[in-house]
């Protein structure tokens, strides 16, 4: 920074005083926007977390009453399939 030189005091000391002013309001919003970035993350982690929770009861309840996802079967078992039935 360059060093401030008026002949009044008194317009050096309102000048250093709105320097401080708008350093520390740029500080201040940069800090803030950090810390809306960091709770943007936090809550995205959390809805993460519920997403997966919400999965893995909707699976356990599937499970519980016997509905199991059936597997997609390969195509070598659907031919033997195929074969044993038509013979």
């Amino acid at each position: 920074m360059n060093p401030l030189t008026w002949q009044n005091p008194e317009q050096l000391f309102v000048a250093q005083d709105i320097i401080k002013v708008k350093i520390y309001s740029v500080a201040e919003l940069r800090i803030k926007r950090l810390l809306s970035n960091v709770e943007c993350i936090i809550y995205t982690i959390i809805a993460a977390f519920l997403c997966i929770a919400i999965i893995a009861y909707i699976k356990f309840r599937l499970y519980k009453k016997g509905i199991k996802r059936k597997h997609n079967k390969s195509m070598s078992e659907k031919t033997e399939e195929l074969q044993t039935t038509s013979t």
